[in-house]
């Protein structure tokens, strides 16, 4: 078969009553899934743990050696799956940046942090887990990307930071892709994504500031000051995978000439109501001929290598802290990456490879090791398992894992929702200002045990039987033999949703 294709896949006509009745059920009754009521430890139980979470950002949930993939070269993240627990269906609340940030440092979703756009501010009265960590007696830090609300955070060092300290010593300095963007806004998204495996600095240019390596080195500095008095809540955030797809050399060197599969192009049954969404992207990638697509999949994977040996900088430091105070870490990224998978790039869409995550989440002492769990997980649901696992009490939108983590066999719903806000009707406003929409101005996406639907603004549902399809090439929800499947996801998606929302804009 041809690696720029993918082939039709085998649906079965009609699903099963059971899951029918299944489905029914949860579509018809509200608030169906418990909710955590947690309950902090006493005063005589062992040290509170420290908190590490290690955040990529456009990580595909499948670019990863724990996750089967032959040619990503992840080490350090499959020891740490080795020691934790891999969560295989873990999807999050916005595939955007700032929004899915915002989820997961609130335990809410993005209709209740009103963020939909990359724009960076909490409604009044909004709390957040570092708050909640702080309360609690920890010392709450952020190195990295922050492209979130920083509040609660005890201290905060973010990438323009680091860059501008980087430039006091370097005034010639740059950052990686720098100078291969032209002007040209087309030609912009090619050169960030290099499908050309351009080298991180040219003979005799700028040299360049390679973030991540700095935000490695950072954390380490961090955890290596900690005298083991108090408990940390660290959020180490890498910009890797994420564009510029501009590693150091040696590690663009690991992929320079390797032959890795190509993600296909098209469906073969054109989607009309994602095609319209899609329009604009398709347009704006200009480079999902395979061989340039072949380049952009290079760049990416050595981007995820590189990314994965700073990552391992920082688990390599952890490890030295004091024994006697555990430490939970949690791997995750904030949303995926299409790779050119049905003729899009780049993410803000609701396909499994931009709306699907990478977890990882490790416990020892707590919870077991070299596990793996199937079931469809919220990044809601990971910020409530780190409160959770820490013993503080803190109301989330989302249900914690521990039960689950550690008895495989326990009662758990699959079920996950998304949501997207492309602008739609909204007037124009200041930015940074909230305005109320029309629940229909929202985009939504819900998985319910092997099926998902999703629609977006001003278009029908598609829905997608992940079992026999995990492709997504087969739109169901035309199918007479599905019409009570996908009237259960719709409702469930109605749902969710209240008849209004507050968004917060991006338009000036």
């Amino acid at each position: 078969m041809d690696q720029g294709t993918m082939p039709c896949m085998a649906i079965p006509s009609h699903p099963t009553r059971r899951e029918m009745l299944r489905l029914s059920a949860l579509a018809l009754t509200p608030g169906c899934y418990p909710r955590p009521q947690l309950i902090a430890r006493g005063s005589d139980a062992p040290k509170q743990p420290n908190v590490l979470v290690v955040i990529s950002d456009q990580h595909r949930f499948d670019v990863a050696g724990f996750a089967g993939d032959p040619h990503a070269r992840t080490p350090n993240l499959d020891r740490l799956a080795g020691q934790g627990t891999v969560l295989e269906g873990v999807y999050c609340q916005v595939p955007l940046c700032l929004p899915a940030r915002q989820s997961l440092l609130t335990g809410r979703y993005a209709h209740e942090h009103s963020s939909f756009t990359n724009v960076r501010r909490f409604p009044d009265g909004q709390r957040n887990i570092p708050v909640a960590f702080r309360e609690a007696g920890y010392e709450t830090a952020l190195i990295g990307k922050a492209h979130c609300d920083v509040a609660g955070f005890d201290s905060a060092v973010d990438m323009p930071r680091m860059f501008a300290e980087f430039q006091s010593a370097h005034p010639e300095g740059a950052r990686p892709g720098d100078y291969v963007i032209d002007d040209a806004r087309g030609r912009q998204k090619v050169a960030v994504c290099n499908p050309d495996n351009l080298p991180a600095g040219a003979e005799g240019g700028p040299e360049v500031h390679q973030v991540d390596g700095d935000i490695a080195n950072r954390g380490r500095e961090w955890l290596a000051a900690r005298d083991g008095e108090r408990p940390f809540f660290l959020w180490m955030s890498f910009l890797s995978p994420h564009p510029p797809l501009f590693p150091p050399e040696e590690w663009m060197d690991l992929y320079r000439d390797v032959d890795l599969p190509v993600l296909g192009n098209s469906t073969p049954v054109e989607i009309e109501a994602v095609a319209r969404f899609d329009a604009v992207r398709r347009r704006g990638s200009g480079i999902l001929e395979r061989d340039r697509l072949l380049g952009v999949a290079r760049s990416y994977y050595a981007s995820v290598a590189w990314m994965d040996h700073c990552v391992g900088q920082i688990l390599e430091q952890a490890a030295k802290l004091d024994p006697g105070r555990e430490t939970i870490v949690l791997y995750t990224s904030d949303h995926g990456e299409m790779l050119g998978e049905h003729g899009v790039l780049n993410k803000n869409i609701f396909y499994e490879g931009a709306v699907r995550v990478p977890a990882i989440l490790s416990a020892p002492g707590r919870l077991p090791a070299d596990k793996r769990l199937s079931q469809v997980v919220e990044h809601v649901d990971l910020s409530a398992t780190l409160l959770d696992l820490a013993g503080i009490a803190e109301p989330t939108s989302g249900r914690s894992l521990r039960g689950l983590l550690q008895n495989p066999e326990s009662e758990w719903d699959d079920i996950a929702h998304a949501e997207l806000y492309s602008g739609g009707n909204l007037p124009p406003s200041r930015k940074g200002q909230f305005r109320m929409v029309s629940r229909n101005e929202i985009a939504q996406m819900v998985r319910v045990g092997r099926y998902k639907s999703f629609r977006y603004q001003r278009g029908g549902e598609v829905l997608f039987d992940l079992q026999e399809d995990p492709g997504e090439l087969v739109d169901l929800a035309k199918d007479p033999g599905f019409k009570e499947i996908r009237a259960a996801l719709v409702a469930r998606m109605d749902e969710h949703l209240p008849d209004r929302v507050r968004v917060l804009t991006d338009r000036r």
